[in-house]
């Protein structure tokens, strides 16, 4: 009859143990995502990329969704990488003859 009444005490043993790691490692997580957020952050800022927080933000977000948010960003930042980019390649051109003249493509 004893084994009986530890059984809750047991119980509640795990049940308290397991939700001080989960917590831990949460806590774990968040600051090391927030690491890799400032970061990005940064050197979004450095290529001068539009709205390096928010795409700081995005990262924290959806890097908590396993496999699927870290492909979401990789293809958001690809499309705006290369909308910004092209863009800005393509509407400030060195001349075919190599006179070094700025040619407005649009």
């Amino acid at each position: 009859m004893e084994e009986l009444n530890e059984s809750p005490v047991a119980a509640q043993t795990a049940n308290k143990r397991t939700r001080a790691w989960l917590k831990s490692e949460a806590a774990v997580r968040a600051a090391d995502l927030l690491a890799g957020v400032i970061a990005i952050a940064l050197i979004f800022w450095w290529l001068k990329m539009p709205s390096p927080i928010l795409w700081g933000v995005f990262t924290f977000v959806l890097e908590f969704i396993p496999y699927l948010g870290a492909a979401l960003m990789i293809l958001m930042i690809s499309l705006v990488a290369f909308a910004t980019f092209i863009v800005e390649a393509m509407s400030v051109e060195s001349s075919p003859c190599g006179d070094g003249k700025r040619v407005n493509l649009f």
